[in-house]
């Protein structure tokens, strides 16, 4: 866990931080985005002292990094810079032991975790180690400074924009390992960007900050459903959500309260119920909230023909019903529509709670407020 106590730095009269305090969970990747000069890569710095704070402490498992011994400190981080900051003069597998060697580790060891690291990287090692920096790609050359970073199997990595100079397709490739790897190895990562889109996709929790102070520090999800502020929602941008529609959850655009009925309820009375609210489905639950099935309007006018005066709902109702929890996203949702051919989706709790109600019609609404955002404000441009 590292953990940022009332930081401030000024160099001369230049305040860059101002009283930071701020907790990255062991095991998180957290990104930390702004505008240049915001002070973002000089927080970053802070935790390997490159940069000394002003005032203020940052903890590591609870110890002063103030107290530790700055080469002992540094050596038990990766580092991983948008410049790659490989040596030029030395072969992949020199870049990549360099740091082993100082320790001192062992050198059957050093040899076979080196190949483990280019594995890790999609990396073919005898094609790649003995070749220098400059015989490699700018993308090669960023998966050497991940795999040095990793080569001491550090608890910290610290990334400092290391995408930001790749083309695209490159860049979104690298991301995608990287989150592979983080899945695999759970390292405690610090991602410094200025990319939104990429803060999104790949982050745990995000820090934006400006002019020195932190303005927001949550999940991706919160950020972009619920900006603390004018500056935050401008930064993030108004319809960015629907570029991670994986973040938008079906408690999100669920019918809070759909129309019920008990299953004790009589066919006809169902039928009223259901003209009364302007619906076409009666979700069914016990006194509880339970989800015991679904009646539909279509059913219940051709049942009211073929059962017997006082048949009941629980007589007619469908107990084998396709639905979601309020954490599935909008794409499972789409899916299940979809899927199951259904235009009703109970939302229920894991113990089969009715939560809400999600429509094909609600879904094509919310679909469509998303397309009118934005022509007008591709129209307003």
């Amino acid at each position: 866990m590292i953990k940022f106590q009332n930081i401030n730095k000024s160099f001369g009269r230049n305040d860059v931080l101002k009283d930071i305090s701020l907790t990255i969970r062991k095991g998180d990747l957290v990104t930390i985005i702004g505008a240049s000069g915001c002070g973002k890569t000089t927080m970053l710095k802070m935790i390997n002292r490159l940069i000394k704070p002003t005032s203020g402490n940052i903890l590591i498992n609870g110890e002063n990094i103030r107290d530790k011994d700055v080469i002992e400190l540094r050596r038990g981080m990766g580092y991983v810079i948008q410049q790659t900051g490989l040596f030029s003069h030395m072969t992949v597998r020199e870049n990549i032991e360099i740091i082993p060697k100082l320790s001192k580790s062992n050198p059957e060891q050093i040899q076979k975790h080196t190949l483990e690291l280019m594995d890790m990287v999609g990396m073919n090692p005898d094609m790649y180690l003995d070749r220098y920096p400059t015989e490699l790609s700018g993308g090669q050359q960023q998966r050497i400074g991940v795999a040095r970073a990793f080569a001491t199997d550090p608890e910290i990595i610290l990334m400092d924009e290391p995408f930001s100079a790749l083309d695209p397709i490159t860049r979104t490739q690298l991301q995608d390992e990287l989150l592979g790897l983080q899945n695999t190895l759970n390292k405690t990562i610090v991602f410094v960007t200025h990319d939104m889109d990429e803060a999104v996709k790949i982050a745990d929790k995000i820090c934006i900050m400006s002019q020195g102070h932190i303005l927001q520090y949550d999940t991706p999800e919160q950020i972009l459903k619920n900006p603390c502020n004018d500056f935050v929602a401008s930064f993030v941008g108004k319809n960015r959500i629907w570029a991670s529609p994986d973040l938008i959850k079906a408690k999100d655009i669920m019918i809070d309260r759909p129309v019920c009925c008990g299953p004790e309820l009589s066919l006809r009375k169902g039928v009223e119920r259901m003209r009364f609210a302007n619906v076409d489905s009666l979700m069914v639950t016990d006194r509880h909230r339970k989800m015991l099935g679904i009646v539909r309007a279509k059913d219940l006018y051709f049942l009211l023909d073929h059962h017997k005066p006082g048949a009941t709902i629980a007589q007619v109702m469908d107990t084998d019903f396709p639905h979601a929890t309020p954490e599935d996203s909008i794409i499972d949702v789409l899916s299940i529509v979809e899927g199951h051919n259904v235009s009703t989706v109970p939302i229920l709790s894991p113990e089969g709670l009715l939560q809400g109600l999600i429509t094909r019609s609600s879904l094509m609404t919310t679909l469509s407020h998303q397309f009118l955002d934005t022509e007008i404000i591709g129209g307003s441009e």
